[in-house]
């Protein structure tokens, strides 16, 4: 493991609620609050019910979380269900260096945690915090001339390993196998920035939520 991997594992495992700056946890709690609202209005949003329909041939049927749909989904299909309402209506956050929407997949990753290993609210929000947290210092690192423009589409392609790492601190995994995580979720990366303006680009942050699971 490199210097900076075992870093950024170290933070994403080990950083707690109390440990957050005061402007940070509220921050944290105000991108929640909104993520978790536009997922409901994206329940409603044109498509929706066409997206998951193919979602539930894809993966079958379940009992996870889907916000506002009492059906709920499994596992994989409430990820990408999640991300796809959060962004649906593109009212959801964006970070705009990077034309990056972080919450929709870091939330789907998030649930998914949740629902697998039940956990305080203090360990939910700091699992959304890291997660958030990972994509922006990613999103930061990369090389604008090679990354932006016409080519890759940051939520589907560094928004893995932000939900990646979310969700594999709620279920309380070790550093070598969040290492591991990550590798899996660069594998299923994709998304490009091509698809802006059609309604592939939702697909993005369906796709980003599934590759981190």
């Amino acid at each position: 493991m490199t210097e900076i991997e075992a870093g950024l594992a170290d933070f994403s495992l080990h950083t707690r609620w109390p440990d957050l700056p005061t402007d940070v946890r509220q921050r944290t709690i105000d991108l929640m609050l909104d993520a978790i609202a536009c997922a409901y209005t994206g329940r409603s949003a044109d498509g929706r019910d066409r997206f998951a329909d193919a979602v539930l041939s894809l993966t079958g049927p379940g009992s996870s979380l889907v916000v506002a749909d009492p059906r709920g989904s499994s596992l994989l299909g409430a990820g990408m269900l999640n991300a796809w309402q959060v962004t649906a209506t593109t009212m959801c956050d964006v970070y705009r260096p990077a034309m990056c929407h972080v919450t929709p997949i870091v939330l789907a990753g998030v649930l998914a945690g949740a629902d697998l290993e039940p956990t305080s609210l203090d360990e939910f929000l700091a699992a959304f915090a890291i997660g958030v947290e990972v994509v922006l210092r990613l999103c930061s690192a990369m090389d604008d001339v090679q990354y932006r423009g016409p080519r890759w589409h940051a939520p589907g392609v560094i928004g893995p390993f932000g939900s990646a790492a979310a969700f594999g601190r709620l279920l309380g995994l070790d550093a070598g196998t969040l290492r591991a995580a990550w590798g899996a979720a660069l594998l299923h990366s994709s998304g490009t920035f091509s698809a802006i303006v059609t309604p592939g680009v939702k697909l993005t942050q369906a796709r980003g939520a599934a590759a981190a699971l």
